[in-house]
């Protein structure tokens, strides 16, 4: 969560039984659990916390009981992406630890499987693109929307790097974010990108970039969300546009008007020099 108010609290109660096997695995250095809110919630339904309206997106993953719950604050929707991006990574934070778990429980390998299959699940089910990516810039996995995104099937984009479809003016900002990252500078970062699409189209998009560590610290991988504003960014050139065209126009009048003036300045010179003639 992006609230420190909020960090190791339930979204609405815990049982007691949950609650005393959560102290138990002491993942969370907790006593109790307090919640947010006073129940469950639904997709659509807005709430307050603290005194602040939030509207809520929920959904459902394929195994029963997991879902992904994104609180929105209904005055800015930056807040709401900032949010998801917290909320998808840690979500990815959780499997982790709930992986670690399963395997010290003596039942490894099937409880793996089964983590594996939720990881994937939330992976494809994400609203926006996904996408792991190795230190070396290749693909690794891509969910659905990134691949209609780029125009690629995902079997033809891992075979190939970021860099390669990449705009070249775009690359030297994000090296450096990358190497900020690697050095533990940044925790993550956003950056509108340009990608060229499959069939040579420009695309723009809103990255956003995060990097997991094993556990000894050493960098596995990164984590890209990937969403495409192209039509918001064209939208905007089309205003850009309008508005250097209105300039040029109201150049040309005023140029126009003033030789209207200067004309009209003349004329009254000479008539004055006849009627003094």
């Amino acid at each position: 969560s992006g609230e420190n108010s909020a960090v190791l609290k339930s979204l609405w109660p815990v049982s007691p039984e949950k609650g005393a096997a959560l102290k138990e695995s002491r993942q969370f250095s907790l006593d109790s659990f307090p919640n947010l809110l006073p129940g469950p919630v639904q997709d659509g339904d807005e709430v307050k916390i603290d005194g602040k309206s939030y509207k809520v997106f929920r959904r459902f993953l394929g195994p029963p009981g997991w879902s992904v719950v994104f609180l929105a604050p209904l005055e800015n929707v930056f807040y709401f992406r900032s949010f998801g991006i917290a909320v998808s990574f840690f979500i990815g934070i959780i499997i982790l630890l709930t992986m670690m778990w399963e395997i010290r429980s003596n039942r490894a390998k099937d409880l793996l499987s089964e983590s594996e299959e939720r990881f994937r699940g939330a992976f494809e089910a994400a609203p926006i693109g996904m996408a792991l990516v190795g230190l070396n810039g290749r693909w690794l996995k891509v969910n659905k929307i990134v691949c209609e995104i780029m125009g690629y099937p995902a079997d033809e984009l891992l075979k190939k790097k970021f860099q390669e479809i990449t705009h070249p003016d775009d690359l030297q900002v994000e090296f450096l974010n990358l190497r900020r990252l690697l050095d533990n500078e940044i925790p993550n970062y956003q950056m509108e990108k340009r990608y060229f699409h499959k069939n040579g189209n420009l695309l723009w998009t809103l990255l956003s970039v995060s990097l997991v560590r094993n556990k000894k610290g050493v960098p596995v991988y990164f984590v890209s969300q990937i969403e495409d504003i192209t039509a918001h960014k064209q939208d905007g050139d089309r205003f850009k546009k309008k508005v250097e065209e209105l300039e040029r126009f109201n150049k040309i009048a005023v140029a126009r008007e003033l030789k209207m003036i200067e004309l009209k300045e003349k004329i009254k010179t000479l008539e004055q020099g006849k009627e003094s003639a």
